[in-house]
């Protein structure tokens, strides 16, 4: 028999203990031992790719889940990023704790951008899909559009 999970979602707190529960999800993703991009056989399901949602922040906690997704929601991620409603940090390591670290510090350098935890969103590209060998994290942040007139009707 062969199944799949949709998601899986957790709440967390906004520290270092968060952090390395979320890396711990996307390690036991990538082995197969949650069923989300693989079977209960680990063999991969052609064209899903975990997709972290960040939502629901409040008390120094957030609702994380990630879900499978065939590429349908991170196209859409990347029409609001053209529409400039999200920014994108890419960090890259040998390890996916390293890679979503980098990520962390990409938006780091841009400390003055107006956030919205709105449509933030993070996926990681294991070391096996990637073309270089390292484990790369794309985190997309919501941010205030910096193109549309907030004072205007449409």
């Amino acid at each position: 028999m062969t199944y799949r999970l949709d998601e899986i979602s957790i709440r967390v707190k906004d520290d270092k203990q968060g952090f390395e529960t979320i890396n711990e999800i996307y390690e036991d993703i990538f082995n197969g031992k949650i069923p989300l991009i693989k079977n209960n056989k680990r063999k991969s399901y052609n064209n899903l790719i975990p997709l972290g949602n960040y939502e629901n922040y409040r008390d120094d906690e957030y609702t994380f889940t990630v879900f499978a997704d065939d590429l349908d929601t991170l196209f859409q991620i990347h029409k609001w990023i053209n529409y400039g409603d999200i920014m994108e940090f890419e960090g890259s390591g040998s390890t996916i704790d390293q890679a979503r670290k980098d990520a962390r510090h990409q938006l780091a350098i841009y400390w003055g951008i107006e956030r919205t935890f709105t449509n933030d969103f993070e996926t990681i590209v294991p070391k096996y899909d990637s073309k270089d060998g390292k484990v790369y994290c794309y985190l997309y942040v919501g941010i205030k559009n910096r193109y549309r007139d907030y004072d205007s009707d449409y």
